[in-house]
């Protein structure tokens, strides 16, 4: 097969997690899946004929292949909530010879999760475990209704967080929720 042009293509890239409840035309995904939507740029070689994501969950192993054809744009269901996987497209001509592969991305979608822990004397840890790196807005209530965000957290390289509040002494009851920084 001829040099396809692919430089850069992967960068072009855009992974946009859908919401789980978000009404798909492709299918309805699990309560623990979500769709991944994927645009790259097209090769200017005429020779191409279409593009193939590949995709796996360890770096450079890609245990799935997806045929696009010859659009630039599609939408893939079947994706797990807190496991990382690993793309990379490639461009085929119409004899089916294919490209080097771009380079490689990673994406996980994390849903994070708050314990409270060490209650003792009327103090607790909120043990919050997510994606490492994943930065989140810790919010209080005493009312249920109105939450004020009083802390923006980043997890360490473990996923792991522990929080404690400076103000909890203040109020008789409080509630805490946590929420993802888009």
């Amino acid at each position: 097969m001829r040099e396809m042009w692919f430089s850069g293509v992967l960068c072009g890239i855009i992974l946009s997690a859908l919401s789980q409840y978000s009404a798909q035309a492709i299918s309805v995904p699990l309560a623990n899946q979500y769709v991944l939507t994927f645009n790259w740029n097209p090769s200017p070689d005429a020779a191409v004929a279409g593009y193939k994501i590949h995709y796996g969950t360890a770096s450079g192993e890609y245990s799935t292949i997806a045929d696009m054809g010859d659009v630039t744009s599609t939408a893939l269901p079947g994706f797990v909530i807190g496991t990382t996987y690993y793309f990379a497209i490639t461009a085929y001509d119409e004899d089916g010879e294919e490209s080097a592969p771009s380079g490689e991305i990673s994406y996980g979608k994390y849903v994070p999760n708050v314990q409270i822990q060490n209650r003792t004397a009327g103090k607790f840890t909120l043990n919050i475990t997510g994606a490492p790196g994943q930065i989140l807005d810790v919010e209080a209530t005493t009312d249920l209704k109105t939450w004020t965000v009083i802390d923006t957290v980043t997890l360490d390289a473990s996923g792991v967080l522990n929080f404690n509040d400076p103000n909890m002494a203040a109020h008789a009851k409080r509630f805490y929720r946590i929420r993802q920084q888009l």
